[in-house]
């Protein structure tokens, strides 16, 4: 995904899509930050690529359209050519970033059977 200085969407990839659950076309335009349950946070974080550079391992929520919570770490950081300038794409497009699957969230485990346990010998 690639977002303007102001936030808004100007590049999407399929998963994006499919975390959002809002096809391409209805993306792109809109604000980046309106599909995170805490959009000041997100925009907390762009601001933090266009004044340091990058951001890495950015914990954010996506919501999608159905309400299904997404964890993703959101890595990003701006388009810049071989002597460090932004790009003329960069200046349009400034931002490319990376949302994917929180690892670090716990994953629920299974339940112990109940009754006595048996075991292998």
């Amino acid at each position: 995904m690639t977002i303007s200085p102001e936030g808004k969407i100007t590049g999407v990839n399929e998963a994006t899509v499919k975390a959002s659950g809002v096809p391409r076309d209805k993306l792109v335009g809109t604000d980046f930050s309106d599909y995170l349950t805490e959009p000041e946070l997100a925009r907390k974080g762009y601001d933090q690529v266009f004044s340091e550079g990058c951001v890495t391992d950015y914990p954010l929520t996506i919501r999608r359209q159905d309400g299904h919570l997404t964890p993703v770490l959101y890595n990003a950081s701006l388009y810049r050519d071989a002597r460090g300038c932004l790009t003329s794409a960069g200046r349009r497009d400034a931002v490319s970033m990376d949302l994917h699957p929180d690892r670090r969230v716990a994953k629920p485990q299974p339940k112990a059977a109940s009754g006595p346990e048996k075991s292998a010998r």
